[in-house]
């Protein structure tokens, strides 16, 4: 796989390319289709490219900072109430290129699911609110001396990737460090979910693989698997992007 930033730019050209050659500045919204590196040739503005667009321009702000993006995305966001939006209800699926509803009245049909408009509202309230509140942010702790430095501050705690019940040791493989509460709440999981699976023969096996960020050696995230013959998986989230995935 490509490392995050090489995939980050490659989604920052993308959507450069796309307001180059497929914004419409005049009326506002995203051109339906065109050829590579060329102006749009066709220039109807259809839901699903107007739904993508947010999502991608809200994304591409969220990785860059840059207010274009956001400017754009407000834009796009003004264009869709203005015109897609129907006072009976739905969206349109199909506009002509200055906004005005064409032929194809459609605010319904086998295409027209809740996945694209439906999917890109409730995907761009969540990165909205990720920006209002972007929780936690651990990566500047790049060493245990400085995790343990929190946990004396009452900011983070110790918590065992295996449990002592299930045979995990107090040594340092064993050992993360997290925000207050997580190791109660992994816990609770271990306890009352994976405990009562083992004894009654549903699992035999039990994993718990953290994830990181950058140098931060607080995990992003813990994801938590026992199985055989039965399965189950959970995971807890707790800063950075794997808070944006729980979001998205």
């Amino acid at each position: 796989g490509k490392h995050d930033k090489e995939l980050e730019q490659w989604a920052l050209g993308i959507c450069d390319n796309a307001i180059k050659f497929g914004h419409d500045e005049k009326h506002g919204g995203f051109f339906y289709t065109g050829p590579v590196g060329k102006t749009s040739d066709d220039r109807k503005k259809e839901w699903w490219t107007q739904s993508e667009a947010l999502v991608g321009l809200l994304t591409c702000h969220k990785i860059s900072g840059d207010e274009k993006y956001f400017k754009l995305f407000e834009e796009t966001l003004d264009f869709i109430e203005s015109h897609h939006v129907s006072d009976k209800g739905g969206w349109y699926a199909s506009l002509n290129e200055d906004g005005s509803v064409g032929d194809n009245k459609n605010r319904s049909s086998m295409w027209q699911g809740a996945y694209h408009n439906g999917r890109a509202l409730m995907m761009c309230e969540n990165m909205l609110k990720r920006f209002a509140n972007p929780g936690p942010d651990f990566s500047g702790i790049d060493s245990v001396d400085k995790a343990k430095k929190l946990v004396e501050k009452g900011t983070l705690e110790k918590l065992f990737l295996v449990p002592v019940e299930f045979g995990g040791k107090d040594f340092p493989p064993n050992i993360l460090y997290v925000p207050v509460g997580l190791a109660d709440a992994k816990s609770r999981i271990d306890k009352n979910i994976i405990g009562p699976l083992v004894e009654s023969g549903s699992v035999s096996q039990y994993s718990a693989v953290p994830e990181y960020e950058g140098d931060s050696v607080i995990p992003t995230r813990i994801n938590i698997r026992a199985w055989n013959p039965r399965e189950f998986k959970t995971r807890i989230n707790i800063w950075g992007k794997a808070l944006d995935d729980v979001k998205n």
